[in-house]
């Protein structure tokens, strides 16, 4: 079971990376009301036109259909526990800790161009990956069904070039 607490975690390291960026414009970090931390903001801008939520059987036949390897998940988010994340997650494995930094940015490449981005863990040649809609409350939508399958399609170029480099 995933530890919620590490998206708190990761936020000293994430504050630090952006305070050694070129110039302040580039920064965007705000102070939590309730903690009265710096935290970092959910992507910017925010999606103009916001996606409908996908319904369970939606889900479901996405998850039958196209996204056979992963599965829908729910928990609480980290920053309010009362409210409830609805998400996609798959695991991925690679054969090194590099290959998977390669992969990670080649994805992120594709979901900041998308303005959608994941929620991922890696931990030396595992990758976690989350995928909800922020902007809708947290919920699975088209972008993160779209956004899996060109995660898919990465992973399939990439478990091929493995086999390839192996033969």
């Amino acid at each position: 079971m995933r530890d919620e607490a590490m998206d708190y975690d990761l936020q000293p390291v994430l504050l630090e990376i952006e305070r050694r960026l070129p110039g302040p414009s580039l920064r965007g970090s705000y102070k939590d009301a309730e903690s009265g931390n710096l935290l970092l903001p959910y992507p910017r801008p925010p999606l103009a036109v916001r996606p409908a939520a996908m319904t369970e059987g939606d889900i479901d036949l996405a998850l039958r259909e196209v996204l056979h390897n992963w599965k829908a998940m729910e928990g609480p988010l980290p920053e309010d526990p009362s409210q409830v994340r609805v998400e996609l997650h798959r695991t991925f494995l690679f054969r090194n800790f590099p290959d998977v930094l390669s992969f990670m940015v080649k994805v992120g490449d594709f979901a900041d161009k998308a303005n959608h981005h994941p929620r991922w863990e890696n931990i030396f040649k595992t990758l976690r990956v989350y995928l909800t809609t922020q902007d809708i409350g947290h919920r699975i939508s088209q972008l993160d069904v779209q956004l899996a399958q060109y995660i898919e399609r990465a992973y399939r170029e990439y478990t091929e070039s493995a086999a390839a480099e192996n033969s």
